[in-house]
């Protein structure tokens, strides 16, 4: 007997060590209704209510996982001491199979798009009991069809009107900027630092290496808490993974125009060998990028940045490279030429250069300068 009338064939991809095509199965569930709406309670969460039956051959006591799909990326569920959970498990405690009941509340906010729901029930998250049950019935519920997942094409759901998707970009606009000024006031902190060394009659090497390592650490403090956006925010991340890219990038850039661009023309200034001063790079803190970094390319890719998650705004000034313009003192090894549009790339590490931990695991963007020529500039609105 079958529940949909119909055989199901399904390729799997992503179950360990599976990647053949599934024998032809009758689907263990079959999703009749799905309702969503605001969890209550929950800012910018979702409640989804599941109306659904289960194969008149599923014991008692089966457990069903569902999961929940944006394009391809698995939602989580909840987390779990710091680990991502990507189900949340039905358990049929009675011999109704009609009509059944459940709701999901992911942890993960569901941003606009288009959303999928599967089902599996896997014979290793059965009870003894149960899993000698299905393994009883092996034309039912073939072994090799195991855990027999099912994807729910006709009940798809999509959320995001203009109210949402205006929430959206308002909400990435708050996170950019917000991580933007953060490093806008280190790289203002560290240029007023270079400033007052310059003017002293003698620099001393020690005090500066010291400052420059504290500010390094406090930097790569700020890199990290970008980084785990990509976790802390995986909706916002997937709607606006440019413009977090962007933001990456423009903390390394500040990174290596303190560490390296600037702390060079300083030492050149004060007659001191290039390698006067080497701080000691902290877990987090970094410099990787190709091109020059100066105030006026900070601020274009700040400018550029801002277009992106404030379309109609006009409160940036952008202040383009001009012809000619020399490169300031530590980027001789840079590349040559016009910097390349948004978009990251691993980059070849300089000589000298150490290997730096990292906690990115997707693109990374981002800079800003404050400041033109070592001097600073005013602010104009957590600009550059």
């Amino acid at each position: 007997m079958t529940l949909l009338g119909c055989a199901l064939a399904i390729v799997v991809s992503g179950l360990p060590g599976r990647d053949e095509p599934l024998p032809p199965f009758d689907p263990v569930a079959e999703i009749l209704k799905v309702d969503v709406a605001p969890a209550p309670g929950k800012a910018k969460r979702h409640k989804i209510d599941i109306m659904f039956n289960l194969a008149p051959e599923a014991p008692k006591g089966i457990r069903l996982n569902f999961r929940i799909q944006r394009e391809g990326e698995t939602i989580v569920m909840k987390w779990a001491g710091g680990n991502p959970i990507y189900q949340s498990q039905f358990t049929l405690e009675t011999e109704v199979r009609k009509g059944l009941k459940f709701s999901l509340i992911p942890d993960e906010r569901l941003v606009s798009g288009e959303y999928l729901l599967t089902t599996e029930s896997p014979l290793l998250d059965q009870t003894p009991e149960v899993r000698k049950v299905i393994e009883g019935k092996a034309q039912r519920f073939p072994k090799a069809g195991d855990p027999w997942p099912t994807s729910h094409e006709k009940q798809k759901f999509t959320l995001g009107g203009p109210e949402e998707k205006a929430a959206e970009l308002a909400d990435m606009k708050s996170f950019v900027e917000a991580s933007t000024e953060v490093f806008l006031e280190l790289n203002n902190e560290a240029m007023e630092r270079y400033e007052a060394a310059a003017g002293e009659p003698k620099t001393d090497l020690v005090a500066l290496k010291k400052y420059l390592e504290d500010w390094m650490k406090r930097m790569g403090a700020a890199q990290l808490k970008v980084n785990r956006f990509l976790e802390e925010e995986r909706g916002l991340y997937a709607l606006f993974t440019k413009a977090h890219a962007e933001v990456q990038i423009i903390g390394r850039m500040i990174g290596k125009r303190i560490v390296r661009t600037e702390l060079a023309s300083l030492l050149k200034k004060k007659n001191l060998a290039a390698g006067s001063v080497k701080p000691t790079v902290p877990v987090g803190f970094d410099l990787n990028y190709q091109y020059p970094a100066t105030a006026a390319t900070i601020e274009k890719r700040y400018n550029e940045l801002m277009r992106l998650v404030d379309p109609k705004g006009d409160e940036t000034a952008a202040s383009p490279d001009e012809p000619g313009e020399e490169k300031a003192a530590g980027d001789e090894k840079d590349g040559e030429g016009k910097e390349p549009e948004a978009k990251e790339e691993e980059t070849p590490k300089e000589k000298g250069e150490e290997e730096k931990p990292k906690e990115e695991a997707k693109p990374a963007k981002k800079g800003g300068s404050g400041t033109k020529d070592g001097k600073k500039e005013g602010k104009k609105k957590s600009k550059p």
